[in-house]
């Protein structure tokens, strides 16, 4: 379906001549095919919207594409070919002065030469990344760079300098973790008031409105009371009547709009402790995880070293690494601990805290 009105989009755009229609569509449709696995058409179609975004000098555009092609070049380990797309990305993006898009290619680039085990042109792309990084605050970057940063360490023997790397990886990425999840938060609690006030003021709007028709269907009964009788009678009935069956209706709404409010409550309640009981435990599984790779890999070094004083530093350094899954596994399972005796109380409020 998607690909019928891609292609239906391409005819149109074709028609009018609108080439920069045409550059955004055969980019959409390198994307598509790109996440349908089929490599031929999505670098054909990635190519031509190079090829339109030269020609009208959409440099930005033109690097976007260049790392799309890359990026695929490189998941096929044709390092290469991924290389020459990344680093034409690169020059395009150094002459616009994108620095978050540079940031990105120097990362991409550097990431291929580590994969090639050329340490000295990954060393030097990936400080490019992480520069432009911290120069614009780019946390999502800033994470990328850590952490290949750390496995070029890795790579290196430089386990000290990995570990380090290593923990500002895990610091910035807890970091924005957090962020968003209080983005996300505060989110729903502007939109939960939002609802909640809008909910108020139609209900009060109603209720205004129907006092001041009640009023003025009294006024016109009082005004014609002399006239007729009895037809008066008959018009009060009518509008009492009438009147009742709003008001029930009216506080059927009520009723429904509290019991919504009610439960927007406790989803709020319940997504919060959801929020928290997922950062809380996943902070010491991450040390756990991470560590236990660390200690592997110590362990392999331990068992090739070929003298003592190495032995030693790496055993010194894999008994620190197991205190330290221990001490998160316990903190973990205290934290679990916690919230089963929380739950003996039978709201998440005192897991919340």
């Amino acid at each position: 379906m998607l690909y019928q009105i891609m292609k239906k989009a391409l005819r149109l755009f074709k028609e009018s001549n609108d080439q920069r229609g045409l550059q955004i569509t055969y980019l959409n449709m390198g994307a598509a095919y790109d996440d349908l696995g089929n490599t031929a058409q999505a670098i054909e179609n990635y190519s031509l919207s190079v090829q339109i975004s030269t020609a009208r000098n959409d440099k930005r555009s033109q690097a976007n594409c260049y790392n799309n092609i890359g990026e695929i070049y490189a998941r096929h380990n044709k390092f290469e070919q991924a290389l020459y797309n990344y680093k034409e990305a690169h020059k395009l993006n150094t002459e616009v002065n994108n620095r978050r898009s540079l940031s990105f290619n120097s990362s991409n680039i550097g990431a291929v030469y580590l994969k090639q085990k050329k340490y000295k042109d990954a060393e030097h792309y990936l400080n490019e990344a992480l520069a432009l990084a911290l120069e614009i605050d780019d946390k999502d970057n800033l994470i990328e760079s850590y952490g290949k940063l750390a496995e070029l360490d890795s790579a290196r023997g430089n386990y000290a300098s990995a570990l380090q790397h290593y923990k500002l990886y895990i610091n910035n990425r807890d970091s924005l973790f957090n962020e968003n999840n209080t983005a996300t938060l505060t989110e729903t609690k502007m939109q939960y008031e939002f609802d909640k006030k809008q909910i108020a003021d139609s209900l009060k709007f109603t209720t205004e409105k129907e006092i001041t028709e009640l009023k003025l269907q009294k006024q016109k009964a009082f005004a014609y009371i002399g006239l007729a009788g009895m037809i008066i009678i008959s018009t009060l009935l009518f509008f009492v009547f009438r009147n009742y069956n709003k008001q029930k209706l009216a506080n059927q709404q009520l009723k429904e709009a509290q019991e919504q409010l009610i439960k927007s409550e406790r989803m709020a309640t319940f997504g919060l402790l959801a929020s928290r009981l997922s950062h809380e435990i996943q902070n010491p599984l991450n040390f756990v995880n991470n560590f236990s790779e660390i200690s592997q890999e110590l362990v392999e070094d331990l068992v090739a070293a070929n003298n003592v004083e190495e032995r030693k530093e790496n055993s010194n350094i894999l008994i620190n690494n197991l205190k330290k899954i221990n001490e998160h596994g316990i903190r973990a399972s205290n934290i679990v601990k916690q919230l089963q005796d929380s739950s003996n109380y039978g709201t998440p409020e005192v897991f919340i805290g």
